[in-house]
């Protein structure tokens, strides 16, 4: 039976392939797991996790949001203030829902949530992909790209643009393994954009394998598939 997935406040389908890799975790260990929610925001994705999983401890923390009506335990407080207090909470699972477009510091982030997962855990990173020929025509156009604003108030919301690939680094530097990239939302206007992705991803993929670098041309592949061109959020799953 399919479930219903809330979209809140990220682009459509992102949280549903966030709760497939979680489903995945839950099959693999049969027992009850912790989960930490960073930034939960309104806490609409922590709320339905505490709802599909009863037996689970979720936890969420946002420096900023403040859920109504948190089914599960909440701080208001920095993500890495909170885990570095509390050293001997361990957690099975730790989402990052377009999160890291919003601060600064991906690197020590990630260094951060390393002790705090247990051997095998979990780490859901996602956030707004800007590979896409929509943004890249944008930015050629605009002088800046489709979901990022081209002048920054002080208060922006997001405005820090990291890439996939640089994702993917910040994670190999920090410890983490078996990283996977996952492409998703697609929205109807998308595949204007189509005939243009057909014709430069041949090209692209040519100079991705002849690319000098110690990737495989699999690895490769998995990172820049062809729905990097035309979807418009990427989701990074890795392990401890």
């Amino acid at each position: 039976m399919a479930v219903n997935v809330p979209r809140g406040s990220t682009q459509k389908n992102v949280n549903e392939v966030v709760f497939s890799s979680i489903q995945n975790k839950v099959r693999a260990s049969g027992e009850s797991l912790k989960l930490l929610d960073v930034p939960c925001g309104h806490g609409v994705f922590a709320n339905f996790i505490r709802a599909q999983y009863p037996q689970f401890k979720v936890v969420g923390i946002d420096l900023f949001e403040k859920p109504d009506n948190p089914k599960f335990e909440f701080h208001q407080t920095k993500a890495q203030y909170f885990l570095l207090e509390n050293k001997n909470e361990q957690y099975d699972i730790i989402t990052c829902i377009s999160g890291i477009m919003c601060f600064d510091g991906a690197g020590d982030f990630f260094n951060t949530i390393y002790p705090a997962l247990n051997a095998g855990g979990l780490f859901v990173v996602t956030n707004d992909n800007v590979l896409t020929v929509r943004d890249r025509i944008h930015f050629m156009i605009f002088g800046h790209l489709k979901r990022f604003r081209l002048l920054y108030e002080v208060n922006e919301g997001n405005w820090n643009v990291i890439m996939p690939q640089g994702v993917g680094m910040l994670l190999q530097r920090s410890g983490f393994k078996n990283i996977k990239y996952q492409y998703t939302s697609i929205y109807v206007e998308d595949f204007i954009f189509l005939p243009i992705a057909l014709v430069i991803y041949p090209i692209f993929v040519i100079y991705l394998l002849l690319f000098k670098g110690t990737k495989t041309a699999s690895e490769r592949l998995k990172l820049f598939p062809f729905m990097s061109l035309i979807a418009r959020h990427y989701v990074v799953s890795a392990e401890k």
